[in-house]
């Protein structure tokens, strides 16, 4: 079976199969302010005590700080829940973006099951865990029960292979296959990474491609355990094999840089071939906003200033303080850009950069629908690309930086 699949066997005591709805406990449910709030709105009808104060991570990211009277109410609210139930992990504006304070903090351990109330839940993937996003209604019976329902996904096997050239980071590659796949191309399927070129990729990098797995409409995405992933915990992991997978899809590490092109993550093309006048870079979100994301945005922007509105956010407070330590800061600083605290705000249009009619801005998001970031079009693409292009004012192929 595939990973995926021996997970949800250990945790329903049988075997599963493709299409089949199961009901199993989960192991930790995650939600952010926006998530948390349609969760408590509901949650008095079904209990009055969470299944398991221990078990539960709410982050507030998405509002942050609150940017209107509205959302500082709603802070207020699930501050007050919080205290009420004894919630264990509780991080409150300007400790980070959920998926990252969930890596950090690390509350489970490989094979787990994880629930989260946003869509990029997928990201943990990279740790060796069945981590799935779900809606309001599903979050607050696991809420209240601990409990939840799958339809056990079809298995992809993705495996990349080939070196890392240069310029080409995690998200050259995930942008690639989402090209190749289509965005519904893995819809509700668990995808499985592997490959000499996923062995290569630091936990950072993992991550930012586990992330991006629901743009191609995945359930879930995984990277089985070795040798970095009992770095992160910093223990020894028992390591499962699979096999036996739906669909096997083999790619090469991209020869060149790339950049997806408004309005679909999909439209993916060549740097060189992308030529766009910019107003705005963002470098953040729970895709890149990494310390390995700000480190090659730094290199590049060392001793350089900036053309265009230029946004960086660390993904969270332990980012910021190993920035701020290792002098990246003060470059980003000196460099004419904008240095904010960690919050979702410019990556979901909320605040703290939000576009303005006809505006253009090259982000190292997710997403780059029409209205994504507020208005104007959106190009997505690596810290790198972002940087050497912020530097330039206009999408700039980074192996001039580089």
């Amino acid at each position: 079976m595939s990973l995926t699949h021996q997970i949800l066997s250990r945790k329903t005591g049988r075997n599963v199969e493709p299409g089949e709805i199961v009901e199993c406990n989960v192991d930790f449910l995650m939600m952010h302010d926006g998530s948390a709030f349609i969760a408590l709105k509901n949650f008095g009808k079904i209990g009055k005590k969470v299944f398991d104060r221990n078990k539960i991570m709410i982050v507030f990211d998405h509002y942050c700080p609150s940017n209107s009277i509205e959302n500082s109410n709603i802070h207020n609210q699930i501050r007050k829940f919080v205290k009420n139930q004894g919630i264990k992990y509780f991080f409150d504006c300007g400790s980070g973006i959920c998926h990252q304070v969930f890596a950090e903090t690390k509350p489970v351990k490989p094979y787990s099951v994880i629930v989260g109330g946003d869509s990029h839940t997928t990201t943990y993937g990279a740790l060796g865990v069945f981590a799935v996003g779900m809606g309001a209604t599903d979050i607050t019976v696991t809420l209240a029960t601990g409990k939840t329902w799958f339809m056990v996904p079809e298995a992809y096997r993705i495996v990349i292979n080939g070196r890392m050239r240069k310029g080409v980071y995690a998200k050259d590659i995930i942008l690639d296959i989402i090209k190749n796949l289509g965005v519904a191309g893995a819809n509700n399927s668990a995808v499985e990474f592997e490959g000499s070129a996923v062995k290569k990729l630091s936990m950072d990098s993992r991550l930012t491609l586990c992330n991006m797995v629901t743009e191609a409409g995945a359930m879930n995405s995984i990277i089985g355990v070795d040798e970095k992933t009992e770095k992160h915990f910093g223990m020894k992991i028992k390591k499962i094999g699979s096999n036996h997978y739906g669909k096997v899809f083999e790619y090469e590490s991209p020869d060149e840089p790339l950049v997806a092109c408004p309005h679909s993550v999909g439209n993916v093309k060549p740097v060189r071939e992308v030529e766009a006048e910019i107003d705005q870079v963002f470098i953040g979100s729970c895709t890149n906003g990494r310390y390995e994301d700000m480190r090659v945005a730094a290199n590049i922007l060392r001793n350089r200033k900036v053309r265009v509105r230029t946004i960086i956010s660390p993904a969270s407070r332990n980012i910021y303080l190993r920035c701020l330590k290792d002098g990246f800061i003060k470059i980003f600083m000196q460099s004419g850009a904008i240095v904010l605290p960690p919050s979702c705000g410019p990556c979901i249009g909320v605040h703290n950069g939000v576009l303005g009619k006809d505006e253009v801005c090259l982000s190292t998001g997710n997403r780059n629908f029409k209205g994504r970031m507020g208005s104007g079009k959106i190009y997505l693409c690596s810290p790198a690309t972002a940087a050497s292009s912020a530097v330039n004012g206009e999408i700039t192929d980074p192996r001039r930086y580089l």
